[in-house]
């Protein structure tokens, strides 16, 4: 049977006026069968897409571009199921260019009969018409005659969206941008996003599950506000600094103290920190010698030292620095991967090192990751970029980025605490050579440190309102 001999029988009667000629009540409804029968469905309301006809439905357009957006966040906009929203986050990965279907238009050459279909509120991957679909009008002097289409393409591309004081990397959103809104697209850029939620099937395929996705009108970079030092604190500043200076006191010693006070000594190991959370970010220099002046620390050595503790206080207190656990990680993971997704549209995800450019990753428990994973680490370290090739995907990548990493021993403790050997390093030779610091820790077991140790916890405690050690 033709498609469209699969046209009710109930509409026969109505179909043709006593002159002969077709009601429009009757086009409107062989429009609306011929989008749901000969042209196939779509997601998320496919009909109110396909029915211009409706006036009521250009009002609503007209009323739409009036309403205020609301602001909502990236993890909100993920329970969301509909909405006109601005949402702003952190750029976290990107695809390449790609082409959607905005408008369809069916051409009947025999009897004249023509629709027009308008996606640009919401482009599809598929057009809707079916291939080879015949013309719908019974009273087509040819019931075997094709239609012709013309379909109209916009340039898209989707980009991974993530709230930027959150690290949770499962509460992204996927937005997709057109046309200008496509340009200076890189990772880590901070955006506010304006559109329309709609929940969706990834390349219009039903065997995928529908999640929520955001269809841009607009993009608008976000710059972060700067915490300019007013005269009252430079004033301040200089205040104390006098102070410390008239009792004979040394600056960075009187910093040090205020950082991680919970931790008992390792004062070096605080200084040397402060040290690189200071360098973070400085790009490199052709043009200066060294040209790379960011520093990176290695924390190895016995368990339970409190070296996790330090990397995660580190950072507490450099904006956009990054915490992550290396036991459940890649090295591709942590720097950057590309992925072909159905239909052949290559997405390249950013790691958290690139993502905390400008700032410190602290990767903790580096020699439980394979070792053969660390050489993704090299130019990330040295150089400050690196490239990535993979299914003719080719993306330069900045990490000006600061690595402090904590490891134990490949045996866990050192062999011989007063002979320490590189050998017992887990990671690569070239690695060890850019941590401009290595602090190395070892377990003091002599009983006049751990008394001392103990008095130190019980004025903290003290001091802390706090009972017991």
């Amino acid at each position: 049977m033709s498609d469209s001999a699969n046209y009710s029988n109930d509409h026969t009667s109505n179909e043709v006026n006593s002159s002969g000629s077709i009601n429009e009540n009757t086009v409107d409804i062989m429009i609306q069968e011929l989008s749901n029968q000969t042209y196939g469905s779509t997601v998320d309301d496919h009909t109110n897409n396909n029915n211009h006809h409706d006036a009521a439905e250009n009002e609503d357009d007209n009323t739409q571009s009036l309403v205020i957006s609301e602001e909502i966040s990236v993890s909100e906009a993920l329970r969301r199921k509909g909405g006109h929203v601005k949402v702003k986050g952190q750029v976290i990965g990107f695809s390449e260019i790609y082409n959607m279907v905005s408008e369809v238009t069916v051409v009947c050459s025999n009897c004249g009969f023509s629709d027009k279909m308008d996606y640009s509120k919401k482009p599809v991957f598929r057009s809707p018409v079916k291939e080879n679909a015949k013309c719908p009008r019974k009273d087509c002097g040819s019931m075997s005659q094709k239609v012709s289409t013309n379909i109209r393409y916009t340039t898209a591309m989707h980009i991974e969206l993530q709230d930027p004081d959150k690290f949770n990397e499962i509460e992204r959103i996927r937005v997709r941008l057109f046309e200008d809104n496509t340009k200076d697209i890189f990772a880590g850029k901070l955006v506010a996003i304006t559109g329309n939620l709609h929940v969706v099937r990834e390349n219009d395929n039903p065997n995928i599950k529908p999640v929520t996705t955001l269809y841009s009108e607009s993009i608008k970079d976000v710059r972060e506000q700067k915490q300019d030092l007013t005269q009252q604190d430079i004033s301040d500043i200089l205040a104390w600094k006098r102070s410390i200076e008239d009792k004979k006191g040394c600056l960075t010693e009187e910093i040090t103290s205020y950082f991680a006070p919970q931790i008992i000594g390792y004062d070096y190991v605080k200084k040397g920190l402060l040290m690189v959370a200071a360098n973070a970010g400085i790009p490199n220099s052709e043009k200066r010698n060294p040209k790379r002046l960011r520093l990176n620390a290695l924390l190895i050595g016995d368990p339970s030292l409190a070296k996790s503790t330090f990397l995660s206080k580190i950072v507490d207190i450099v904006p956009n620095a990054r915490y992550e656990s290396c036991q459940s990680s890649t090295g591709l993971s942590l720097t950057a991967q590309v992925s072909k997704e159905e239909g052949g549209i290559c997405t390249l995800r950013h790691g958290p090192i690139p993502l905390a450019n400008g700032s410190i990753c602290a990767l903790n428990e580096i020699g439980q990751m394979h070792i053969s994973e660390h050489k993704h680490f090299l130019d990330c370290m040295q150089e400050g970029r690196f490239t990535l090739n993979k299914y003719g995907f080719n993306a330069p990548i900045t990490t000006n980025t600061s690595i402090i990493a904590s490891a134990n021993p490949i045996n866990n403790t050192w062999k011989n605490p007063e002979d320490i050997q590189q050998s017992e390093f887990p990671t690569l030779t070239q690695i060890v050579h850019r941590f401009d610091f290595v602090f190395i820790f070892i377990e003091d077991t002599e009983p006049e440190y751990l008394r001392e140790f103990t008095r130190r916890r019980e004025e903290i405690a003290k001091k802390n309102g706090t009972r017991g050690l």
